[in-house]
């Protein structure tokens, strides 16, 4: 997985390279996406990393319907 701050901006710039990398969860939604994913901007402080999707469903997290992260 890359670096906390690789995946930040990453997340900001919705860096398509960067898909099936790792996939972040936004906390005050609870949908977990993937790096170029064209969803509103979450705050910083509300962003959750992940390596795969599993991760993120053990935790709670639901896939988004937007950019469908597998």
């Amino acid at each position: 997985m890359p670096s906390i701050q690789e995946m930040r901006e990453a997340v900001k710039k919705r860096d398509a390279s960067m898909d099936g990398l790792f996939f972040y969860g936004v906390v005050t939604t609870g949908i977990v996406c993937k790096p170029s994913c064209s969803s509103r901007s979450a705050k910083p402080e509300n962003l959750r990393f992940f390596a795969d999707m599993e991760a993120a469903s053990i935790v709670g997290f639901r896939p988004c319907k937007r950019c469908q992260p597998a």
